[in-house]
C-alpha cells in the first residue's frame, strides 16, 4: 500500500466519480444519470455497477473499478486491485485484520468514545423546511428517529455543499437503501414513523430538517450518534446531553409463532430495545448487540394432530352442452382440522385414503345434426349464364350422417357473367332504356313465330359433367348456354324437346315495358316469373357435386 493518507480538500467518493464519468453511456437507447452502486455479492464488489437516477435500474458497466477504490461502504480500508478485493486492516496493511473501535480508534477499547443523544420537539408555523439540528463531521453509528406519527417529512442535507441527501422534494418517501456522500444510508418509513441510520463516519457535517406539511402540528425527533472525545468541541448546541450506553436495554417483546399447529412445536422469545426513561421500544441499534439476551424457547401446541382428510368443493359447470368432449372439475385438498376449529391444508401424502375424483366427463349426449356446406364452385362458364354448385351434407358432432331439422341450404346457384362476344343479345341489352321494368338481370326472350333448332356450340360435347343432368325436371334449362355446356349429352338425347331461342328482331324495345311479351321456353309465362320459378326449383332440388 502507498499514499494511504486522505486527500486534501472536500471529500470525494471515488466510486461515484467513476459512475458520473459514464453519464454519456446510453442504456436501452436512453441517456441516464448514473449513481454509485455496491453489488451485494462479495465476489463482485470490485465490478463497476451503477444505478440509474431516473429509473433505479442497476447496470454493469463491463469493467472493474480503478485500483484503490474501496471494496465496500461498510469497510473503510479494504481496496480493489485489478478487479480483486484486497483485505486491509485499520493499520492500512494488506492482509491485516485489525479493526477500529466504535469511534474510529484502531484497535481501540471505546474508552475515548462518547455517545450523544437529543430529543427535540418543534412546531412549524408555516409550510416549508424547518431546521431541527446539526450532526458534526466524524459522527458514527447515527440514528435519527421520529417519535410520533405526523404528516411531516424528515429531510437531510450536506451542511458544506448545501446539497440534499434525503427527501429534497418530499415526493418520494418510500423506504430505501441508498449511497450518498460516500456512505450507505438506510431510510425506513412505515407510514407512521421515519427512521434514518448510517454507520458513518460523516465526512462532512449534515443538517436535519423537517418538511412541514401542516401548520401547528408539532414534531419530535430523537437522534443518537457516537463520536471521538477530541471532536466534542465541534458540538455547539448546549442542549445536547452526553448519554451513557446503558440508558437503553433489551426487553422481552413477544413470543414467536409456534413452529407447528399441533403435535408439539417450539416457540422463541423476541427481544426489543427499550428506553429506560419511559420504557418505550425504540430502534434496536440504540442497544448494545453484545448485551442482547439469548432467546428462551418452550414447547407449544402439544395436543395430538387430527388425521387429515380429503375435502372437496362443488363441481364446476360442464365445459360442453353435448358431445364427447365435455368435462367438469373440482378442487380437492388434503385438510387437517385444528383445535381452534379451523382447517389447514397439508401435503396430499398425509391423507391415507384414495384421492376423490377431480375431473369427470359430462353431458355425454350426441349433439343435434347440423347442415354443413362446402365452398361454392367456380361458375361453369366464362361468359353468359351458368351455374355454381356446392356440397351440402347433414352431419352429427361425431361426423356421422344424421337427420337435420330445417330446410336444406341451396346446392345450386345461377351465375351470370358478361355476355359472350357475338351474342345476338349483346346489342339488345345495351339498348335497353334506363326506365325498363326488366327484373332479376335475366336474359329476356320473346318467343318467335316458328321454332328454331337447338342451341349449337362450336365446342364438341364431351359428355355430362354432373350426374344430375339426367333429371327430367332440369331438362327445361337446356336453352341456357351455361347449363347446356354442363349437360350437353343429356340435352342432345332429348330430341322430342323443342327448345326455343330468342329472335332479336322480334324484340321491340319501342313498346312499353308493360306490353313486352317476354317468354322462356317451354313455359308460357313472362320471363320475370319464369326466372323466379327456375331459381326456386333449382334451390329446392337436392343437388350435390360428384
Amino acid at each position: 500500500m502507498c499514499n494511504t493518507e486522505e486527500c486534501a480538500g472536500p471529500y470525494e467518493d471515488f466510486r461515484a466519480q467513476q459512475c458520473i464519468q459514464r453519464s454519456n453511456k446510453y442504456h436501452n437507447n436512453v441517456k441516464h444519470s448514473w449513481l454509485p452502486y455496491e453489488h451485494p455479492d462479495e465476489a463482485r464488489k470490485c465490478e463497476l455497477s451503477c444505478k440509474s437516477k431516473e429509473t433505479g435500474e442497476v447496470v454493469f458497466m463491463n469493467q472493474v473499478m480503478h485500483d484503490g477504490t474501496r471494496c465496500s461502504y461498510s469497510d473503510p480500508f479494504s481496496v480493489c486491485a485489478r478487479g480483486e478485493c484486497l483485505h486491509v486492516g485499520c493499520d492500512k496493511e494488506v492482509g491485516s485484520y485489525k479493526e477500529e473501535d466504535k469511534c474510529g480508534v484502531c484497535e481501540g477499547d471505546n474508552s475515548h468514545c462518547r455517545t450523544v443523544k437529543l430529543t427535540l420537539t418543534k412546531t412549524p408555523k408555516m409550510n416549508g423546511m424547518l431546521k431541527m439540528f446539526d450532526i458534526p463531521m466524524g459522527a458514527r453509528h447515527i440514528i435519527i428517529e421520529e417519535n410520533e406519527t405526523t404528516p411531516h417529512i424528515v429531510a437531510v442535507k450536506n451542511q458544506v455543499t448545501g446539497n440534499f441527501i434525503l427527501n429534497e422534494k418530499s415526493d418520494n418517501t418510500e423506504s430505501k437503501t441508498f449511497i450518498e456522500n460516500g456512505l450507505q444510508w438506510e431510510y425506513s418509513n412505515d407510514g407512521e414513523r421515519e427512521t434514518l441510520k448510517t454507520a458513518g463516519p460523516l465526512h462532512e457535517a449534515i443538517v436535519v430538517l423537517v418538511s412541514a406539511m401542516e401548520e401547528d402540528v408539532k414534531i419530535s425527533l430523537t437522534y443518537k450518534y457516537i463520536i471521538h472525545e477530541d471532536l466534542l468541541p465541534l458540538i455547539t448546541n448546549n442542549n445536547v446531553l452526553l448519554a451513557e450506553l446503558d440508558t437503553y436495554e433489551w426487553a422481552l417483546k413477544s413470543w414467536s409463532q409456534c413452529s407447528k399447529p399441533c403435535g408439539g412445536g417450539i416457540q422463541y422469545t423476541k427481544y426489543g430495545c427499550r428506553r429506560k426513561s419511559d420504557s418505550r421500544l425504540v430502534h434496536r441499534n440504540f442497544c448494545e448487540t453484545s448485551k442482547k439476551p439469548k432467546p428462551i424457547r418452550k414447547r407449544c401446541n402439544v395436543q395430538e394432530c387430527n388425521q387429515p382428510t380429503w375435502v372437496v368443493e362443488d363441481w364446476s359447470p360442464c365445459s360442453k352442452t353435448c358431445g364427447k368432449l365435455g368435462y367438469q372439475t373440482r378442487v380437492v385438498q388434503c385438510m387437517q382440522s385444528l383445535h381452534n376449529s379451523t382447517n389447514r391444508p397439508v401435503h396430499s401424502k398425509h391423507c391415507t385414503s384414495d384421492r376423490p375424483e377431480m375431473r369427470r366427463v359430462c353431458n355425454y349426449t350426441a349433439c343435434p345434426a347440423q347442415w354443413r356446406t362446402g365452398a361454392w364452385s367456380q361458375c361453369s362458364v366464362t361468359c353468359g349464364e351458368g351455374i355454381q354448385q356446392r356440397q351440402v351434407v347433414c352431419k352429427t358432432s361425431d361426423n356421422t350422417a344424421g337427420e337435420c331439422e330445417g330446410e336444406k341450404p341451396e346446392t345450386i346457384l345461377i351465375c351470370k357473367l358478361n355476355l359472350c362476344p357475338g351474342s345476338p343479345f349483346s346489342s339488345l341489352i345495351t339498348q335497353t332504356p334506363e326506365n325498363s321494368t326488366i327484373k332479376d338481370e335475366a336474359v329476356y326472350q320473346k318467343v318467335p313465330g316458328n321454332p328454331v333448332q337447338k342451341i349449337s356450340s362450336n365446342e364438341p360435347c364431351l359428355g355430362d359433367k354432373s350426374i344430375f343432368c339426367q333429371m327430367e325436371v332440369l331438362a327445361r334449362y337446356c336453352s341456357i348456354p351455361g347449363y347446356y355446356k354442363l349437360c350437353c349429352e343429356s340435352c342432345n338425347k332429348r330430341e322430342g324437346l323443342t327448345t326455343q331461342v330468342p329472335d332479336p328482331e322480334a324484340f321491340d324495345l319501342s313498346q312499353p315495358a308493360s306490353h313486352k311479351a317476354l317468354w322462356l321456353a317451354p313455359t308460357t309465362q313472362t320471363l320475370t316469373q319464369t326466372t323466379k320459378a327456375v331459381r326456386r326449383r333449382l334451390f329446392s332440388t337436392a343437388w350435390a357435386p360428384t
